[in-house]
């Protein structure tokens, strides 16, 4: 059952990022312009986005949860200042 909403969840994730959403300007690199779903986490799929946020994400990602706090993604911020 657990299994069956978690596939629902992501589904519904998947369908809400579509390819355009994915598109994220230089200039437009803030928690807020990536976190599209607005649940105050970065999923790899948002962090898609930006190429150089994909290659940081695992090191970003300090508790292994598998998404980006805005503390966490804060250190990639400041890492591209």
């Amino acid at each position: 059952m657990k299994k069956n909403i978690l596939l629902a969840a992501m589904v519904s994730v998947a369908a809400f990022v579509s390819a355009n959403d994915l598109v994220v300007a230089a200039d437009e690199v803030t928690f807020q312009a990536i976190d599209l779903d607005v649940n105050g986490e970065i999923s790899l799929a948002e962090a898609s986005a930006n190429e150089a946020l994909i290659e940081a994400f695992a090191e970003l990602d300090a508790d292994q949860s598998g998404t980006l706090t805005e503390e966490e993604f804060s250190l990639f911020t400041l890492a591209s200042e």
